[in-house]
């Protein structure tokens, strides 16, 4: 039973860093923002900002600031639906 919950609980860790993600994608679109405008805003490269979109890699606190910044957003918008 406990082998089950666990990876129920993984499933459900997993769809929620997936929805944090899509909403990083969400609001870059509605800003009507591409990847390459935001990596350069980030100081980062285009391939890095897209696997954080992918959610292949992870953001790390100070990109989230800069990254709601650029957006202009509060990180609880981020999170809202994932709660």
């Amino acid at each position: 039973m406990f082998y089950f919950q666990l990876i129920k609980t993984n499933e459900l860790n997993r769809n929620n860093m997936e929805n944090y993600y899509l909403k990083i994608k969400e609001y870059r679109l509605r800003n009507n923002h591409t990847t390459a405008h935001i990596a350069i805003q980030m100081e980062i490269s285009e391939k890095s900002y897209k696997n954080i979109e992918e959610g292949t890699i992870d953001l790390k606190l100070s990109k989230l600031d800069k990254l709601v910044k650029i957006l202009g957003i509060k990180k609880s918008e981020i999170f809202k639906s994932i709660t």
